[in-house]
Order: structure tokens, then C-alpha cells, then sequence
């Protein structure tokens, strides 16, 4: 029984490591995976289905300062579920997923994402 138990622990002690080096290597990920939200200002109408269909009340209609003050979405990614109802029921496909993960921060108040930064999102992927 001894033996057994030793010869178990040496096995698993020669097998291959299973401890990723995070910040050097990071993972390759599924396809479904959810990360931050992107936003394509170019499709988005700022109609608001996404907010009203959000079931934590994350989401809301803000107004752009820009030169035309178009209505965009802007996303509590504190409270967010990522359950993806507000990508499925955008009428116009302006909201999708991207593979950002790291979205951790000390304040409460940096987890809001506004609409010039999650359109910035959308431009990196490009």
C-alpha cells in the first residue's frame, strides 16, 4: 500500500506542469469567450434596447459630446453578468464581445465604461 501511494505521487511529481506564467503567456481562448464589450458607433442608432432589455440595469443611454450628440450605450462592467442579452437583442449588431479580460480596478467608478471608450475597444480589435 505504501509502495502504491509512492509510486502515485512520483508519477503525478514527473507529469507536466499545469502552472501558466500569466503575464509573460497568456492562454489562448474559445471563441465564445466574453470579455469587455465592443461598440460600432458607425451601426449603433443609441434606440436603447440594450438598456432596456439588461437585466441588472447595467446599461444606460448617455449622450456624446460630439458635433452631432449622438445617443450611445454606456456599460456598468461592475454589475454586468455578461449574459449577452443586450448583444442579441441590438437590432443593428453595434454591440459584440472582445476578448479583453483584464478589466479589475480600484475604484467602483472605473468600471463604467463610456461610449468613446468602449468604441476605442472596437478600434483596437480592428
Amino acid at each position: 500500500m505504501v509502495f502504491k501511494n509512492m509510486y502515485i505521487s512520483l508519477k503525478t511529481a514527473m507529469e507536466r506542469s499545469v502552472t501558466r506564467l500569466y503575464p509573460e503567456k497568456v492562454m489562448d481562448f474559445a471563441p465564445a469567450c466574453r470579455g469587455l464589450h465592443y461598440l460600432d458607433s458607425s451601426k449603433c442608432t443609441g434606440c436603447g434596447i440594450c438598456a432596456q432589455n439588461c437585466p441588472n440595469k447595467c446599461i444606460w443611454i448617455t449622450q456624446e459630446e460630439t458635433k452631432d450628440s449622438r445617443l450611445f450605450p454606456e456599460i456598468d462592467v461592475g454589475h454586468c453578468m455578461f449574459c449577452g442579452i443586450c448583444l442579441e437583442v441590438c437590432p443593428e449588431d453595434a454591440l459584440s464581445w472582445s476578448r479583453a479580460f483584464e478589466l479589475a480596478t480600484w475604484s467602483r467608478e472605473e468600471t463604467v465604461y463610456s461610449p468613446a471608450q468602449l468604441f476605442e475597444t472596437y478600434q483596437r480589435k480592428r
